[in-house]
């Protein structure tokens, strides 16, 4: 596969995740195993800055030129990075091990393909 057709095939992910947790983001958390119960009034405000996020940079994927889709890959990759970093130091704050895991395996599963793309 291709480094462009990777690329644009995140994109269209990122974009599908963006929409999905804009859409509902109790059903979005429970893609990454976090309990109901575990999902409080803030949740929803929250979780929709980060669907606008992915649903922005999914955008940028699909429609930035190839000399700049290098660059792109990298910049989801490095916040893809960060949220594999918050997913892992939330396990401090108390939150449950299932989802901590979850959420941080996407983000590195998401880095590892965005970082091979963008070596082209």
């Amino acid at each position: 596969m291709s480094m462009t057709m990777l690329a644009r095939s995140l994109g269209i992910a990122r974009m599908l995740l963006g929409l999905t947790v804009l859409w509902s983001p109790r059903y979005a958390a429970r893609l990454v195993q976090l309990p109901d119960d575990d999902v409080n009034p803030s949740f929803g405000f929250v979780s929709r800055l980060a669907g606008n996020r992915d649903l922005v940079m999914g955008a940028g994927l699909l429609c930035a030129p190839r000399t700049t889709m290098s660059l792109w890959l990298k910049v989801c990759a490095a916040t893809d990075a960060a949220d594999l970093a918050v997913g892992l130091w939330s396990l401090r704050s108390g939150l449950r091990p299932r989802a901590a895991f979850a959420s941080a395996g996407a983000a590195a599963g998401a880095v590892v393909l965005e970082l091979l793309a963008s070596r082209g």
